[in-house]
């Protein structure tokens, strides 16, 4: 069975027969990331209780010749309402399964063969994109903007139908830093455009039952991973998570939240967000 596709709980085979504290050691430099760790006891046994930030708290524990790694409530807290496809999860639930699925990623990468190249991050900058309409010469349909937490304008991004492309205007610079093409749409297929001449080819993934792209060709190993209700993203460069997008109105999709792990990609995870957009948007209609 598969359990990279589970959501909040995952299974890895103890192929190096760890026990609990080695299976601290290997995740305790990472405690600033993920938030802090403890040992519990739980029916007589010992487990780690990690602190994620929010009202779920991740549970490592040992079952048989399997590490388990579980969301769970933390104390006091009452379950909230279940997720459904046209309400998603509530941000904190999203947020934990993301940090679930990176200690597996860590764990399953420390027990194939000893080394971690999956790194474990954390959001550092959160970002909200709301959709306007404006009509123009140059632009007729979609457009976005992008503010900081303080409501400080960071992007604006026009959609450029005749050319069939977003272009993403950094206010700092004054400048295009990225666009998303989306000429070959029909196909599934979407461009991200660095300046001055770095192009990430995305093509949805059909191996999964889950919506993913993934890029084509030479350049950035990029991964885009939605959840099963289609409304929240995890972004992955290079196997390192850089980001995820939340869609806050999954019935009209014009409000995402993005968070922004890694500061030097803020502009191409914005890019990865104006692409989930097109991409659902092309899918709805």
């Amino acid at each position: 069975m598969l359990f990279e596709n589970f959501e909040g709980f995952k299974k890895i085979k103890n192929e190096k027969n760890l026990n609990l504290e080695n299976i601290y050691s290997v995740l305790e430099k990472y405690q600033n990331e993920m938030g802090k760790m403890e040992y519990k006891i739980e029916a007589n046994k010992k487990v780690i209780i990690v602190a994620i930030d929010g009202k779920y708290d991740a549970k490592v524990r040992l079952d048989s010749n399997y590490i388990i790694i579980e969301r769970i409530l933390e104390q006091g807290e009452f379950p909230g309402e279940l997720p459904t496809e046209e309400k998603g999860k509530e941000i904190e639930m999203a947020q934990a399964d993301r940090m679930i699925d990176q200690i597996y990623d860590l764990l399953k990468d420390y027990i194939d063969d000893g080394e971690i190249k999956e790194h474990i991050t954390s959001s550092k900058v959160t970002l909200k994109m709301k959709e306007s309409e404006k009509k123009g010469f140059f632009s007729n349909g979609s457009t976005f903007e992008v503010e900081d937490e303080s409501n400080k304008l960071i992007y604006t991004i026009v959609n450029k139908k005749f050319n069939k492309l977003f272009s993403i205007k950094s206010i700092e610079c004054h400048m295009e830093v990225t666009s998303v093409n989306y000429a070959d749409l029909n196909e599934n297929i979407i461009e991200i455009q660095e300046k001055p001449f770095n192009v990430t080819t995305m093509k949805k993934d059909d191996t999964t039952d889950k919506l993913r792209f993934i890029s084509k060709g030479i350049g950035k190993k990029l991964k885009i991973s939605a959840d099963y209700t289609e409304n929240h993203y995890v972004i992955e460069l290079n196997e390192i998570v850089i980001g995820a997008v939340d869609c806050l109105n999954p019935l009209t999709r014009n409000e995402y939240r993005i968070e922004i792990n890694d500061l030097k990609e803020m502009h191409f995870v914005v890019s990865c967000a104006v692409l989930i957009d097109t991409y659902m948007k092309k899918e709805n209609l």
